[in-house]
């Protein structure tokens, strides 16, 4: 195949041939991405010496990070052995599947995009605007230092007055909790748009600012800037999170006067939902939620959720039998309900329905267990659940095995020898949870002295406590 490719043809010159013409880039681009074909034609392209000039190998990379992302491993390889001599498209690819490879990692922030901009620095190869973006991409919350040095390189670069670049470093600053430097920098620009105002109320949001969000908001309308979609999450977010219904029914108002039905999407309609359910409006919710031409499991969720917290079990659990897929969150969306009205039994029959259906619980779910287990529980149920919470995560995490049997000190005459040694914020924190006389007299069967005067508890509701 490579002689009668190669009979006859002068080498490859990009500076006259830069096209997709030639049959190995051809076939390149009608691959389908399976791993086969793509070494298929990458040996081709090996053997025909084509890969190791600068466009096909930009297009083999292309491939390997954006069409079919799977292939980011050999992409990787490639770059480092046979790309001598990448540009500024090849960097920006790199960078960007480098960035994207490590804002999925759960684990140490990755270096390599840092490592990439370095060499690039020293190539000589002058960074653009999409150089910029993939970095910020890769900067996460731990890492603000890194942001600044980006951000800093901007400036130095002239790139800082473009719009798409100066809106990135917004949203860099907001989710690294920098909020000053990102008001800072929504000051500094010319003009402020929808899109840097709806990434600054978002930002507030999620920063818990609702109080902030909303004048921030009185400030757009000062200057004339219309309500989208996004400005409407947001502001209904902040409703929601302050309970304040009367605001949330006016965004409501302005939802329905200025986005058309068409526009507003399943994440506004989850929104309102979601908004009416943490103000207890749940009537309104409803009428919502009929009214919604799409919803998914986020949408049924809220509903079982929103009763559930209003006290409404009995909706609450027919609606949890109306959800099309219950996943782990409709389970214990309910299971809460009954939890926090002391519905033990309820409680306990749900949570073996949810074994039964070979539903994995999680750790919401075992401290679900353990609050109805300290309201209304006995003996035998602390123990069986104090057995599963251990059985399930004390390999994972030793937290939830002080956690079971602290709360369940009430009902052991003794505590295990292993315990009295437990931790004493951990007891704080139960105290503040449960039954103030269960949790001194719990304290009491240990060895820890805490100091009850920190938590604001006089010494004569303490007596009272210990002799009721």
């Amino acid at each position: 195949m490579a002689s009668t490719a190669g009979a006859g043809r002068p080498p490859w010159d990009p500076t006259v041939s830069l096209r997709l013409g030639h049959p190995a880039l051809v076939l390149l681009e009608r691959c389908g991405g399976g791993a086969r074909p793509f070494k298929a034609i990458l040996a081709h392209m090996l053997r025909l010496r084509l890969a190791f000039e600068t466009f096909p190998m930009s297009r083999l990379l292309h491939f390997a990070t954006v069409s079919f992302p799977h292939h980011a491993r050999a992409a990787e390889t490639l770059f480092e052995h046979f790309t001598p001599r990448p540009n500024l498209y090849i960097y920006n690819l790199m960078l960007s599947s480098a960035a994207a490879a490590a804002a999925a990692a759960s684990s140490s922030p990755s270096r390599r995009p840092a490592a990439l901009y370095m060499s690039m620095l020293a190539s000589s190869i002058h960074p653009d605007e999409q150089t910029f973006l993939s970095l910020l991409k890769s900067v996460d919350a731990e890492r603000r230092s890194v942001g600044k040095q980006v951000h800093a390189h901007v400036v130095v670069t002239g790139l800082h007055s473009r719009v798409y670049l100066r809106n990135s470093l917004i949203k860099m600053y907001l989710d690294a909790g920098d909020v000053e430097a990102a008001e800072a920098m929504f000051r500094c620009a010319p003009t402020a748009d929808a899109v840097s105002c709806n990434i600054m109320l978002s930002g507030y949001v999620k920063g818990g600012c609702s109080g902030k969000a909303l004048r921030f908001f009185r400030g757009m309308a000062s200057r004339g800037i219309g309500v989208d979609q996004y400005t409407a999450v947001a502001l209904l977010a902040c409703c929601g999170r302050l309970k304040k219904a009367v605001l949330g029914r006016s965004v409501h108002g302005v939802v329905v006067r200025r986005i058309g039905v068409a526009d507003r999407g399943l994440i506004l309609s989850n929104a309102l939902l979601d908004m009416y359910a943490k103000c207890g409006e749940m009537n309104t919710a409803m009428r919502v939620f009929d009214e919604a031409g799409e919803r998914d499991g986020i949408s049924w969720n809220t509903m079982v959720a929103g009763f559930a917290n209003a006290g409404l079990l009995d909706l609450a659990s027919k609606y949890f039998g109306e959800v099309p897929a219950r996943d782990i969150i409709s389970w214990n969306a309910l299971l809460a309900g009954y939890a926090r009205y002391e519905e033990f039994s309820a409680t306990m029959i749900l949570f073996h329905d949810m074994l039964a259906s070979s539903v994995i619980p999680d750790k919401v779910t075992a401290v679900t267990l353990i609050s109805a287990v300290v309201g209304k529980g006995t003996l035998n149920s602390a123990r069986s659940v104090h057995g599963w919470v251990v059985k399930e995560h004390d390999t994972e995490t030793a937290k939830y095995k002080e956690l079971s049997m602290v709360t369940n000190f009430p009902y052991f005459s003794s505590p295990p020898e292993h315990i009295k040694c437990i931790s004493a914020l951990t007891i704080c924190i139960i105290m503040l949870a449960s039954p103030l006389g269960k949790c001194i007299r719990a304290v009491e069967k240990t060895d820890v002295l805490l100091n009850f005067h920190s938590l604001h508890t006089t010494p004569s509701i303490l007596d009272k406590y210990k002799h009721s």
